[in-house]
């Protein structure tokens, strides 16, 4: 956990997490969230879902090898002031859990990209142990993510009709022109880090593309690569200059076409736990790959 404090008053607590940063709306809340501390021993996900003026949380706490189920609640929302229209507007939501050995309020809301879920937990079991609280920060899962799956062994740079490219047997990747250099140093890429999946955003002209190791990110380095650091947590979709672009503070990654395709790549790579984007042939290259 992340922070585990002892309450005497729940009441209290609750009022300091009601505490959020304007201009919310009920969009930030809904999807899946994983939290951001796989091995935390409290809530580790979260699924926030709306139907109508309704909204359900539903949560799952750490157990092994699956994660323990609390059951769906209805959420009771909170607006910036009495005036604003909920769901709509929605700041903050909370949902309550009666498990029988304990009373459990969930307290959720944005910051950033990200949610912060509070859990203040009140033991009813006559057991001694102390009421506590726990705070962690979620990451939006991606939305069913378009991959396409290949061998790495078998991958290779090959010269197809005049033209180098990265190919798995009769599937070819990526397209590298005249070069064969940078189509070598891509196949070799592929193989030093075993990636076995090619993903896309917005596809058939992908936004934004990334690879992968089965479910994983690939983990470096790789001697001579060209890359470029970056803070994950600071990751963002923002609208700059009339154009949706991910950034890193004030660095722009990438650029989209719409919110949303910003919006899925930012999950992506918070989910993933990118943090270093990388290149093949700068400028304009022919290969962009994200990794730890």
């Amino acid at each position: 956990m992340t922070s585990m404090l002892r309450v005497t008053t729940i009441g209290a607590l609750t009022a300091i997490a009601l505490m959020a940063p304007a201009k919310a709306d009920i969009g930030q809340f809904i999807g899946k969230w994983q939290n951001v501390n796989s091995q935390d021993r409290g809530a580790i996900k979260a699924e926030i879902t709306q139907q109508g003026s309704a909204v359900t949380v539903h949560i799952f706490g750490q157990c092994q090898p699956t994660p323990c189920d609390w059951g769906q609640a209805t959420a009771t929302l909170y607006a910036d002031d009495v005036q604003s229209p909920l769901p709509q507007r929605t700041q903050v939501m909370r949902a309550e859990y009666n498990q029988g050995f304990a009373r459990r309020q969930v307290i959720i809301r944005p910051s950033g990209n990200q949610l912060r879920i509070d859990v203040l937990t009140q033991f009813t079991d006559n057991s001694g142990r102390s009421n506590y609280a726990d705070s962690d920060l979620f990451n939006r899962e991606p939305e069913t993510e378009d991959c396409i799956a290949f061998n790495p062994a078998t991958a290779q740079a090959a010269l197809v009709q005049g033209r180098w490219k990265l190919v798995d047997g009769n599937m070819w990747m990526l397209d590298f022109g005249n070069s064969q250099d940078e189509a070598k140093k891509a196949e070799a890429i592929v193989k030093y880090y075993k990636l076995n999946h090619q993903c896309f955003v917005g596809r058939p002209d992908p936004s934004f593309t990334y690879w992968l190791v089965g479910q994983q990110s690939a983990t470096g380095p790789m001697a001579g690569e060209d890359c470029i650091g970056f803070n994950t947590a600071n990751v963002q979709a923002v609208l700059s200059g009339g154009v949706w672009k991910m950034m890193d503070g004030a660095h722009a990654m990438f650029v989209f076409p719409s919110q949303a395709e910003a919006q899925k790549a930012v999950d992506i790579v918070k989910h993933y736990g990118f943090n270093q984007t990388c290149f093949v042939g700068r400028p304009g290259p022919s290969m962009s790959y994200q990794r730890k």
